[in-house]
Formats: C-alpha cells, sequence, structure tokens
C-alpha cells in the first residue's frame, strides 16, 4: 500500500475541479457556507469557505490534516464544524495512521491555504501526527464484534456540548455520545439494516439520522425512532445535505443542480428539497 501512495504522490500533487465539489454535507453558519471536498486519488480534504454569492470556484481552500478511505462502499468524510473548531474522524487508508486514534479536533483559524509549494502529501503527514481528540471506541467495538467490515459507515457530529456518532456494520447500529468529563457512553446495539451511508444532522434542537434513501430518524443512546418517511427525489449519494443552521433548515441538493459557474446559494435556493 505504502508504494501505492508513493506512486500518487509523484503522480497527482496538484489540485483540479473535480475535488472541489461538495461532498456529504453543506452547513450553513453565519452566513457563510461551508464544505469539504476530497482529493479524487489521495482522499486529502479541502475545506471550503464561501459568501453567499460565491461560486463553487471562488471563496477560500483550506487544507484538512484528514481524509477518508477509497475503499469501497465509500462512507464520505464525517467532519462537523463548531465555531472556530472542526471535527473529523480521519479515516485515510495510510500506513501510519492509526484509525484508532482517527476522531480530531482542530481550530479553522490556524488551517493554510492552499497555494503553491503546500502539497496533498505533506497534508497526509501532518494528519497522521495530530493529536487525537477521542479514541475511536465505537471502531473498536465493532471489529471486537466482528473482523469482517459489512455494510460498515459512521458519520459524527458536534451537539450539546457532547461529540456524537453513529456507527453501523453488519446490519448493527450503535449510538455513541462522547464527553471530556463521562468519555464514551453508548446504548444497546440495534438491529438496522443500511443500504448505503447515512448522515447525522440538528433540527429543533435535536438529533437526527438521515439514511441513504431519505428516512428520517430521531437519535438517542436508547434508540432510533423513525420521524419522517423520505421525501420524493432524496438519495444522499446522489447530492448533498445542506444544514442551514442560521435558519434551522435542512435541505437536500441533488448533484445535478451543482454548477460551478453558479453561485451555491443560487442552486440551494432554486433547487433543494426541503426536509425541514
Amino acid at each position: 500500500m505504502f508504494a501505492r501512495y508513493i506512486a500518487l504522490f509523484c503522480c497527482f500533487a496538484s489540485f483540479s475541479w473535480g475535488q472541489s465539489v461538495p461532498e456529504r454535507k453543506i452547513i450553513v453558519q453565519d452566513g457563510h457556507y461551508y464544505y469539504v471536498s476530497i482529493h479524487p486519488y489521495l482522499q486529502v480534504g479541502t475545506l471550503h469557505i464561501l459568501e453567499s454569492n460565491d461560486t463553487l470556484d471562488a471563496g477560500s481552500a483550506y487544507a484538512l490534516p484528514a481524509g477518508r478511505s477509497y475503499f469501497e462502499p465509500v462512507n464520505p468524510l464525517a467532519w462537523d464544524i463548531e465555531d472556530t473548531s472542526f471535527y473529523v474522524i480521519n479515516f485515510l487508508d495510510h500506513p501510519l495512521n492509526d484509525k484508532n486514534e482517527a476522531i480530531k479536533r482542530f481550530s479553522t483559524v490556524g488551517l493554510k491555504q492552499w497555494k503553491e509549494g503546500l502539497r496533498p502529501e505533506d497534508m497526509i503527514m501532518i494528519s497522521v501526527d495530530y493529536n487525537l481528540f477521542a479514541y475511536n471506541d465505537p471502531y473498536r467495538f465493532i471489529l471486537n464484534r466482528s473482523k469482517i467490515l459489512t455494510h460498515f459507515f459512521f458519520d459524527g457530529i458536534w451537539w450539546n456540548e457532547a461529540y456524537w456518532m453513529v456507527i453501523t456494520n453488519n446490519d448493527e447500529l450503535s449510538v455513541w455520545k462522547y464527553t471530556s468529563a463521562n468519555g464514551w457512553q453508548h446504548g444497546d446495539v440495534l438491529l438496522h439494516p443500511v443500504n448505503g451511508y447515512f448522515s447525522l444532522f440538528v433540527h429543533d434542537n435535536k438529533l437526527n439520522l438521515i439514511t441513504n434513501n431519505g428516512d428520517v430518524f430521531g437519535v438517542s443512546l436508547e434508540s432510533l425512532s423513525l420521524l419522517k418517511k423520505a421525501e420524493q427525489g432524496i438519495v444522499l449519494n446522489e447530492g448533498v445535505l445542506v444544514e442551514n443552521r442560521d435558519r434551522d433548515k435542512v435541505l437536500f441538493l441533488p448533484s445535478s443542480a451543482i454548477n460551478k459557474s453558479v453561485p451555491l446559494k443560487k442552486s440551494i435556493d432554486q433547487f433543494a428539497i426541503t426536509i425541514y
């Protein structure tokens, strides 16, 4: 695997339009639009911060010391932002990246903008050495139950002064909550088949999970409760979730409606499907 990375470093050191496409979600907070894109070969992430009238290729692009796995099925980068704190599960497939220490938190203030001389492979090496926020107990837990990863997906979010994570494998789902005072807590393992990745979001100060087919569940340590059946046209891997935290609105933007020449806000206003 290491030889694979060396070859990729030599061939793909620069970024192109292809990886400025939003993955998983867009967060609207304090009038700014935040999204993450992924390098198509090295899988390292970029944080984009746009003003309301910016197109996708405008705004600021910051190098993230984190990325996702390239193995199928793809689980998009699990990230969240709260004020200037950026939370991420760094699941890069690198021989030095310990996935048991993958949960990171760092300040957006210290992130570097992509510019000449800064390479994706530099960010990968920074990512493997970055201090963890919390041990990845949810991952260790599911590996203790089974070394075989099937329908393996996860997402994490900061909410109500705690870090929440939901993880699935072999059609089993568990909900986890981390605080510095109490460490990790989790509920019972639930039988909950999934047909693709899911995403966590907060609406009306309640934690929710949306499945790949668009069903919405309320999330607690004790259970998942179906809140809303899927809206027509919502398939997560065919678009991105839009969390407008300024207005407490949640929408789905199909990939077909994303145009690099059109302001992102305009695309959302015209084509996004309202969930809440």
